[in-house]
């Protein structure tokens, strides 16, 4: 998968591989071993848990050189409540586009994004469940009970495969991720949130795979006590329901989660400063509310509304952050700290977080994906301001990338003409050449770019000439020893176009041309066919020439009037259903059998996990009608296909022929934006 995934990519084998070489055979400290849970127990929970489990298979998108472009996977949820909604991962269903939920009574539904949270990674949706009741409803348990040595079970769809549960125990009740990790931070952060930052992990040992994302984790009650989340190895970690509840709850409520920031990053207090508790101020951000209460870097922070704080490792960081993201925003927090030997109290008014990173979209005629900056991400980038449009990825070659100067990932546009870009409604889609105001780091300076929504220009037509109307393969000295009896080389005849001058002459499957115009043709290698086509070529249509024949035992010479080149097939592709097709040649209509106007035109390239791809249509299928219109052109598919697309249509149906079979291919497309 093309996107940041912990569980369901090989991120998670290279991660596993590297604790593997990082004393990973050594028992865990503070690790207990219970006794296997009962055949009984186990029994218990699958009826309880199971009939809520639900397999997700997603569309998403992730930003690519200048385009949102798709992908397919697979993870796992269980239904929470009788109106359908499913609680999973953001990193599972977080960036959907579709998303089709295989529930444990045989139904396949479509399901909603209700909200997501990358912090907590955690997401819901809510199943189109067309006035039918759930086929079950699993139960919230309660985390902070769990014990180290407590059985658990771990439910999902393992590697997309069918609903199944296994059985563990936990190892770990507050798991974080070392610091030497930081190198593979990627892997855990979520759309430019780093998970650890909120979620100390439940470790277990009940075995998951790629595709147990966002499957509950649940006790011995079958409850849910845990999201199963990350894979390292032989162990697995779960957010604990005292996050995922109130996150899910609240996404259930309003479609986001609504966190308190004060501009403040903290660390565990360092081993010089064991003297005295609390948390280690490393930094504030300017004009945040920390620095306006007036904290500084160095500053240990020693209770928050007169609750005690200490923060002396990694595993007792998340505790703090949780402390100040939950506190309602628009609070003032009433901060003891600690600096040079003196107590101080400050008062910070905290203030609505927001997310990381902003909402992705693309410009196709600009050929750039874009996003909002946020309060955090215009913190990242040292702005003091978060107005502009940041282009994400950048199409090579296309408008952005051939604007004057070339633009850059990275780069911020603050206006347009002038004008103040505020939201992504201000950059203009069409017309040009647009003047931009850009950002890049500390430069400022001005580009224009034209909007453009042309295809590339398609490869140059092959020249004109004369056509004989053959398939052609070549026959060498190897193949005619082979054969014996005097058999020349030259190049042997597989197909004879109907119709064509070949035909006309009488030429047959498995003649062999050894001459042309009295020469013999050599075969010397690749590229005699092509050698021989374009000797043909040269030629002007109506002219007769003497072909070297030779067939069953006998050579004879056949004089053949040429014909015209048929024209270069021609071409389409559809930059919304993300598939072309193509006109066959007259070679490509013999070898398919297909008369002169029988309609039909060769699908040729379909973008992986694009919408025609995911509907299930065919590299070689042939394309007989697009909503019962037939296309014998590729000008005909071209005008079925604007017509959907003028009409937003919900659906667009292909008529295709395959291996002797036909089908009906139903494409659900995502018509872009107006402008």
């Amino acid at each position: 998968m093309p996107r940041p995934s912990i569980i369901l990519t090989a991120s998670a084998t290279l991660i596993a591989l590297a604790l593997a070489g990082c004393g990973g055979d050594r028992p865990a400290t503070g690790a207990a071993v219970a006794a296997p849970a009962s055949s009984v127990e186990a029994q218990t929970v699958a009826a309880r848990v199971l009939p809520s489990l639900v397999r997700i298979r997603v569309v998403g998108v992730n930003p690519r050189q200048g385009k949102l472009d798709k992908y397919e996977s697979a993870g796992s949820g269980a239904i929470i409540d009788a109106t359908g909604h499913v609680v999973t991962n953001h990193h599972v269903a977080g960036k959907v586009r579709r998303v089709w939920c295989d529930l444990s009574d045989g139904r396949q539904v479509e399901a909603d994004l209700v909200g997501t949270d990358p912090l907590a990674d955690i997401a819901v949706l809510r199943l189109r469940l067309g006035g039918k009741p759930v086929p079950g409803i699993a139960t919230w348990g309660d985390s902070d009970s769990l014990r180290v040595g407590d059985p658990v079970y771990a439910c999902g769809s393992p590697v997309a495969l069918s609903s199944s549960v296994t059985a563990g125990i936990v190892s770990n009740t507050r798991m974080v991720m070392p610091d030497f990790f930081a190198r593979w931070a990627d892997f855990f952060a979520m759309d430019g949130e780093q998970v650890g930052d909120l979620v100390r992990w439940i470790g277990h040992d009940a075995v998951i795979f790629g595709g147990n994302s966002g499957g509950p984790l649940v006790d011995r009650a079958g409850k849910i006590v845990g999201v199963n989340e990350i894979g390292l190895g032989s162990m697995g970690g779960a957010i604990p329901t005292v996050i995922a509840r109130p996150v899910a709850e609240e996404l259930i409520r309003s479609g986001t989660v609504a966190r308190s920031w004060i501009g403040l990053d903290v660390q565990p207090r360092l081993p010089a400063r064991a003297d005295h508790r609390g948390a280690l101020v490393g930094g504030v951000t300017p004009g945040s509310p920390a620095a306006v209460a007036g904290l500084r870097a160095g500053d240990l922070v020693t209770a928050i509304d007169g609750e005690a704080i200490d923060v002396r490792s990694p595993e007792e960081l998340p505790g703090f952050n949780r402390r100040i993201l939950i506190a309602p925003i628009g609070s003032d927090l009433k901060l003891a700290i600690y600096r040079d030997g003196k107590e101080l109290a400050v008062v910070a008014r905290t203030q609505a977080r927001g997310a990381a990173l902003g909402h992705d979209d693309e410009i196709l005629s600009w050929g750039v994906t874009v996003r909002p900056l946020t309060r955090l991400s215009a913190v990242a980038k040292e702005r003091a301001s978060a107005n502009g449009i940041e282009i994400a990825t950048v199409q090579p070659g296309g408008p952005a990338d051939s604007a004057h100067p070339r633009l850059e990932a990275g780069d911020i546009i603050t206006a347009v003409a002038g004008k103040p870009v505020l939201a992504l409604k201000d950059l203009p889609t069409s017309g040009g050449p647009v003047l931009l105001s850009v950002e890049r780091k500390r430069l400022r300076f001005t580009a224009a770019l034209n909007p453009s929504d042309a295809e590339p220009p398609p490869p140059p037509a092959e020249a004109g000439g004369a056509w004989l109307g053959l398939a052609l393969l070549p026959h060498d000295a190897t193949l005619a020893e082979a054969l014996g009896k005097g058999t020349p080389v030259g190049l042997q005849v597989t197909l004879v176009v109907p119709g064509s001058p070949a035909e006309t002459a009488g030429l047959k499957v498995g003649d062999l041309l050894t001459h042309f115009e009295n020469e013999p043709i050599e075969i010397t290698g690749t590229g005699d066919v092509d050698r021989f086509t374009a000797q043909v070529r040269r030629y002007k249509a109506g002219l007769s020439v003497n072909l070297g024949l030779f067939r069953t035992g006998t050579t004879s010479t056949v004089a053949v009037t040429l014909a015209a080149q048929p024209p270069t097939p021609r071409r389409y592709r559809d930059r919304v259903l993300e598939f072309s097709c193509r006109e066959p040649s007259a070679e490509e209509r013999a070898e398919r059998g297909l008369s002169a106007g029988q309609p039909g035109l060769i699908i040729e390239g379909i973008q992986n996990a694009g919408w025609a791809d995911v509907a299930g249509l065919s590299e070689e299928d042939l394309l007989l009608a697009i909503d019962a219109t037939p296309t014998p052109t590729v000008a005909a598919a071209q005008t079925a296909l604007t017509a959907a697309r003028t009409a937003r249509a919900a659906t667009v149906v292909l008529h295709v022929h395959r291996k002797g079979h036909s089908r009906y291919v139903t494409i659900l497309p995502e018509w872009p934006r107006t402008p």
